[in-house]
């Protein structure tokens, strides 16, 4: 599969994680830092089944190790900021904003490898902040606009600034080191992030959640396969391609959110709450359409 396929099918699939994500936060979960013992614990095993199937990492390729293990502990951070606002806000809304990290990938590498952006990439960069405005904010029977809580708002564009900075590094790390041994230090990095949040308390609670058949196997499903293979295509990808566009491609997951959440908040199927209303959907839509748009122009055009 070339690298555009593996883009792609990452973006589906992360897609479909985001939703999952929503359900077991807002349904299983007592707490958030819950739920991200539950995340390390699927990084540290999978760390181990890497080493075990291609050798413990034994480059001594110093900024290599450290790019690889950055991306992952820079990862592991906005994953914890992503979870705490999908706690409180529409996963469809939450993911639009998250996914404008290519924008700041292109920033990067303007500033420190010399890239140059063209007038209609620039364009793009506008389109997507456009594209966050409009979907940060949502018709109200009070107020005609209201906008998303601004602690969100705020932790969501930091999230997507250290995605952004997680796929720069990560190139770095994948020129110097196989992606087996990127694999290994991103999921370790990842881990010692989402550890920082670790009391005695949370991790109780994250084993609570065991005595309920259905957690568990939401958990199973999203943590221990799903998401994992999601990394490992994206890792792939931005080893076969160039990382700015491969970041564009993946940033069309918030149409993915979209689909998949308009389709599980259908009222006889239930899985999902989001509101359905003519006027939200078309917002969305909008919004969404236009941040796909500036991230496509960022390299297309």
């Amino acid at each position: 599969m070339t690298w555009i396929g593996l883009a792609l099918l990452s973006a589906v699939s992360f897609g479909l994680v985001a939703v999952l994500d929503k359900r077991i936060l807002s349904w299983h979960m007592s707490s958030v830092s819950s739920y991200y013992m539950w995340l390390a614990a699927s990084n540290i095993f999978y760390a181990l089944v890497a080493s075990v199937l291609f050798g413990i990492p034994n480059s001594f390729d110093i900024p290599g190790i450290l790019a690889g293990y950055f991306s992952g502990f820079s990862w592991g951070l906005a994953l914890a900021c992503l979870f705490s606002v999908l706690m409180k806000e529409e996963v469809s809304r939450t993911i639009a904003i998250y996914h404008s990290s290519p924008v700041f990938v292109s920033l990067l590498a303007v500033i420190f490898l010399g890239e140059s952006l063209s007038l209609g990439q620039w364009t793009g960069i506008l389109l997507v902040v456009l594209g966050v405005f409009l979907v940060s904010i949502k018709p109200s029977p009070a107020k005609f606009l209201n906008t998303i809580r601004l602690k969100s708002l705020i932790l969501i564009v930091l999230a997507s600034f250290m995605v952004g900075l997680a796929l720069f590094v990560s190139k770095i790390a994948l020129e110097k080191l196989p992606v087996s041994d990127v694999y290994v230090l991103r999921n370790v990095g990842m881990a010692t992030a989402l550890l920082f949040f670790a009391k005695p308390k949370v991790v109780r609670d994250a084993l609570r959640v065991l005595h309920n058949r259905n957690t568990a196997i939401l958990i199973t499903i999203v943590l221990f396969i799903l998401a994992p293979a999601s990394v490992v295509l994206t890792l792939l990808a931005v080893d076969q391609g160039p990382v700015s566009l491969v970041a564009t491609i993946t940033g069309t997951r918030p149409l993915f959110v979209f689909l998949f959440t308009a389709v599980l908040s259908i009222s006889w199927i239930g899985f999902l709450d989001e509101p359905l209303q003519r006027r939200m959907i078309l917002l969305k839509l909008c919004s969404i359409t236009l941040i796909v748009m500036g991230l496509a122009s960022l390299r297309i055009i």
